[in-house]
């Protein structure tokens, strides 16, 4: 059976129109990633911190250090706005008071910091609005203790899953610190949580994720299976209409 050369490229030509079309008719809300955890290794907080008493002060410390995040499936609400949950699993900011010495900050054992990410306009993934209901634990080495947080609702604008570049901002508003007992013993004042580039060879680098221009794991994941059925489909016809062309001419 003899089949015309150009004719041999018709089922590779139908897979890619069939996924280009596929890929063109997947919802922007759809090219969100999948579920997963972001590790955010350079990421660094700015807090003022009040504490209260006779040997109380006010002091603003910048701690640095790694964050990690858990993410959900994106769903719709029923407004159009998709969705993804977040939490923060944990993190490890270590930062230096000029009154207590070193500190770290760390997400508390004693209430979990959950989340969520929502498209601006309804079907386009970004910007977004992202946020955190935020509990940390502050460990002081030097007074041989642990203050606990109540929640802070941290928010920022972001523009790619993992967000790099963006500064989630507190409300400016007194959130109060507590020993493990409940005992009321200071505040934080104002707090900012940055979320830094990722480093390659060294440098600074923006990376402009695929899902970030529609083209994420999920709408990938949808096209292929959608693909891959019109593909074996189309090119199961042509093969039987190559087989009837060459019988004909046998006869």
């Amino acid at each position: 059976m003899k089949i015309d050369a150009r004719a041999s490229y018709l089922p590779f030509l139908i897979i890619v129109f069939a996924f280009v079309l596929t890929m063109a008719g997947v919802p922007r809300g759809l090219c969100y990633p999948l579920a997963g955890v972001d590790y955010l290794p350079y990421s660094s907080a700015t807090l003022e911190l009040e504490i209260f008493g006779p040997q109380g002060f006010n002091e603003t410390i910048i701690a640095h250090g790694p964050t990690t995040i858990a993410r959900g499936v994106p769903y719709d609400p029923g407004d159009g706005h998709y969705m993804i949950s977040t939490q923060i699993l944990s993190m490890n900011l270590v930062g230096t008071s000029m009154h207590v010495g070193p500190i770290t900050i760390m997400q508390s054992p004693l209430n979990k910091s959950f989340g969520a990410i929502r498209e601006v306009n309804a079907h386009v993934e970004f910007p977004a609005d992202s946020f955190f209901d935020v509990f940390v634990a502050i460990q002081v080495p030097a007074l041989s203790t642990t203050f606990y947080s109540d929640s802070t609702h941290m928010s920022a604008t972001i523009n790619n899953i993992p967000p790099w570049g963006a500064t989630y901002m507190g409300p400016g508003n007194l959130t109060y610190l507590r020993e493990e007992n409940g005992t009321i013993i200071g505040g934080i004042v104002h707090v900012s949580h940055s979320v830094g580039m990722p480093y390659i060879g060294g440098f600074s680098v923006n990376i402009d994720y695929v899902h970030n221009r529609g083209l994420g794991s999920q709408a990938i994941v949808t096209s292929l299976i959608s693909t891959i059925g019109i593909a074996a489909t189309t090119t199961g016809i042509y093969v039987k209409l190559v087989k009837r062309k060459t019988t004909k001419k046998r006869q």
